[in-house]
């Protein structure tokens, strides 16, 4: 399951290939999170809802997602290459060692085997790399227990499953694209 495709990052031209383990983690994640809201969906038997109104939110993922949809259609016509990288990069070799330095630095950091005048940036990375994990789970919790209409009816872009789903999966990719990069950044630092 290979793809590649160019990209330059700066003045040098290199190749990114997806890696295996980067998309097993995130595929057992999502999957894990699906699980999750499956088992919560039958399992749930409360009525603890209390059917506020989420207008305001509603409007505020309307216009993420239009800024969203602006960024990506600016991107594009600017420089695909780019596009197309920073989207797979977190699936790529590269992102998988991003991902990999930020869970074991503060480990490391905490045995003396880094060294200990990065602390904010060791401790950013983890907390970044965490989130990442974290927000997957969560999209992939959305996919069963937004069918309960209880876990909807409150949430941004509910009370429909539709509109609750895209509003969460919209929040996680902004989130998990924002994290990617700073994980990349943290581990070129």
């Amino acid at each position: 399951m290979s793809r590649s495709s160019q990209h330059v990052a700066g003045p040098v031209v290199s190749r990114t290939v997806v890696d295996r383990r980067s998309v097993s983690l995130f595929v057992g994640l999502f999957v894990l999170g699906a699980v999750a809201g499956l088992l919560e969906l039958l399992t749930d038997s409360d009525q603890t809802s209390t059917g506020a109104t989420v207008a305001i939110a509603n409007w505020v993922h309307v216009g993420l997602a239009v800024v969203l949809i602006v960024s990506l259609l600016v991107a594009y016509r600017r420089d695909r290459r780019w596009l197309v990288t920073f989207l797979v990069r977190p699936f790529t070799s590269e992102g998988w060692a991003s991902l990999r330095s930020g869970l074991t630095g503060l480990p490391r950091l905490l045995v003396g085997r880094r060294p200990a005048g990065r602390v904010t940036l060791v401790l950013c990375a983890f907390v970044t790399a965490a989130v990442l994990m974290l927000v997957t789970v969560r999209a992939g919790e959305q996919v069963f227990a937004a069918f309960d209409p209880d876990f909807t009816r409150d949430a941004w872009g509910g009370p429909s499953y539709l509109g609750a789903s895209l509003a969460h999966w919209l929040d996680a990719a902004c989130i998990f694209y924002a994290g990617a990069a700073v994980l990349t950044r943290t581990r070129s630092e």
